[in-house]
């Protein structure tokens, strides 16, 4: 099987037209007019049937006057369109060229084969499509891919997101991009006194509308069901998907969801007033001068110089909560009291998530740290249950960090979707790859089996081959479906926070149940007590 290689990270598919056609010396291309353009793609080297659709505009570009607003309209372009390069990547840092250095290294590969990202732009509003399914007469269910990266990095294309393979499956897959870091997230007293909606930042969340908006609109037009889509999304594109969940404004845009190691925020609330504050420290120190039009100055702005000063004034880019618009109230509150849009969950997340970036040197003091950090009132109860245990101080602070970002965030989730009356299927990966021993099952490590796409450089044995066949039939089944079940794969049970039942995948695929309950019991409370005191 033909693998890419994360050393051309934009690299792409050769186009060639289909056997038949090529038989007669014909190099006609995929052809589809969508939202009143004309766009040719190619078709694929290695399943001729199968036809690509890159770097297509689903908004206007959100540069001079748009940029730090909602996304607008693209305008219909006349002639033919090339479909058939990847569109630039948002406006961004390095942080998934160094993920992906971080792995290699992990795995005794030459990091140096991993470049740095080169291609961005504000002009970045772009999707892409995977199909075989162009001369269908019966719709294929659709799968969107939100890529994660703090909300400050990511792109459609990387190599991980690429979607030949799941198009095999009677699936269409799309990948989109969007805003990230200031650019995507950033509010500010001038930016919500210009709104009609008296709301700002969550450009980020608001461009991924824009695009399900695209898809539900012309995604027949590549094959696909626009009643029949499945978000899906790591990381913090699992956030992203989270709050598609929750907000009023993505009603209707999706039928089913995959939150992989990510999900709603479960204590911290910052609500709008708190992000403008944010808003007005990094355009303190962009020197902005607040006797002037300050919206204006921060539009006018060169994009890399906001990029470059975001780094030393904001640690992280959240969703903005209660803006009175995109996300009225919480994730959490919203899927608690069923006001969320209707879906069924796939959910969960990986055994180690955050191990690979400790030090090997982490030791009883850094343990001590995460159970008061994570466990804040609780961490004698978290201490009490984590010692009777046989981990050891490293694999402990990582199980604090990744139950509460991650572990129990996946069952909390999957038992209210559970409890309003929709499936939910909750999985723990375990696999851990040949020689990756220092990484363990690291953060990521799934999305090259869910969508069978390792690089060449990642190591793999037969479990691996067969782990990857079998994750692949799960996920596509639950996009046609909603239940990822399927003839010849091992039952995955149906989660409900009374059984709390899941699915391993690691040498082994089986079903268990229990998963984490009294280690999600305290985590929880631990999460109630400390929105209780953000409240106050």
């Amino acid at each position: 099987m033909s693998r890419v290689s994360i050393v051309v990270l934009a690299a792409l598919l050769v186009a060639c037209s289909p056997p038949e056609l090529r038989a007669k010396g014909s190099a006609a291309a995929p052809l589809v007019n969508a939202a009143g353009e004309a766009l040719v793609g190619k078709w694929s080297v290695e399943r001729p049937q199968q036809a690509h659709f890159f770097g297509i505009p689903f908004a206007a570009p959100p540069i001079g006057d748009g940029r730090f607003r909602p996304p607008a309209d693209h305008i219909a372009r006349s002639e033919k369109q090339q479909a058939t390069e990847f569109g630039s990547a948002c406006v961004q840092e390095q942080g998934n060229p160094d993920w992906y250095r971080s792995v290699a290294s992990g795995l005794g590969a030459d990091n140096a084969v991993i470049p740095d990202l080169e291609d961005i732009s504000e002009d970045c509003l772009t999707l892409n499509v995977w199909t075989e399914n162009l001369t269908g007469k019966e719709k294929w269910p659709v799968l969107v891919w939100i890529y994660g990266g703090s909300n400050r990095n990511g792109f459609s294309h990387e190599p991980n997101y690429h979607g030949h393979r799941v198009a095999t499956k009677g699936v269409v897959f799309v990948s989109i991009n969007y805003r990230v870091g200031a650019l995507g997230f950033m509010s500010h007293p001038a930016f919500t006194a210009e709104s009609e909606h008296h709301s700002s930042g969550n450009y980020g969340l608001l461009d991924q509308i824009k695009a399900l908006q695209w898809i539900k609109n012309n995604i027949e037009h590549f094959g696909g069901d626009p009643e029949a889509v499945t978000i899906s999304g790591e990381s913090a594109g699992a956030g992203n998907s989270a709050n598609l969940i929750a907000s009023p404004l993505a009603d209707g845009l999706f039928r089913n969801a995959i939150l992989q190691s990510g999900g709603m925020r479960m204590s911290y609330r910052p609500n709008l007033a708190d992000n403008e504050m944010v808003g007005e420290s990094l355009a303190s120190a962009l020197g902005v001068d607040v006797s002037r039009d300050v919206a204006q100055q921060l539009r006018a702005m060169p994009a890399l110089n906001i990029m470059q000063k975001q780094t030393e004034v904001i640690s992280s880019y959240n969703d903005v909560v209660e803006d009175g618009w995109v996300l009225p109230s919480s994730a959490r509150s919203r899927v608690e009291s069923g006001k969320h849009n209707r879906v069924n969950l796939l959910t969960g997340s990986n055994a180690q998530e955050w191990l690979m970036y400790f030090s090997t040197s982490s030791g009883e003091k850094e343990y001590q740290e995460a159970l008061e950090y994570y466990g804040g009132s609780n961490a004698l109860a978290f201490r009490k249950l984590l010692d009777a245990s046989a981990l050891s101080a490293i694999e402990k602070r990582d199980l604090m960090f990744s139950g509460s970002a991650f572990h129990c965030v996946a069952s909390k989730l999957a038992g209210d979707i559970d409890s309003h009356g929709n499936n939910a299927f909750v999985y723990r990966f375990t696999r851990v790859r040949p020689g990756g021993e220092a990484l363990m099952a690291y953060h990521g490590a799934e999305i090259p089996y869910a969508f069978d796409t390792a690089d060449d450089w990642l190591p793999a044995d037969t479990t691996d081959r067969k782990l990857t066949e079998s994750m692949l039939e799960y996920w596509t089944n639950f996009v046609k479906t909603g239940n990822p079940n399927g003839a010849g794969l091992p039952l995955w049970p149906r989660y409900s926070s009374d059984s709390r039942a899941y699915l391993e995948l690691g040498d082994d695929i089986r079903a268990g149940s229990d998963l984490d309950r009294a280690f999600c019991q305290l985590m929880v409370a631990t999460w109630d007590q400390k929105l209780e005191s953000a409240v106050e």
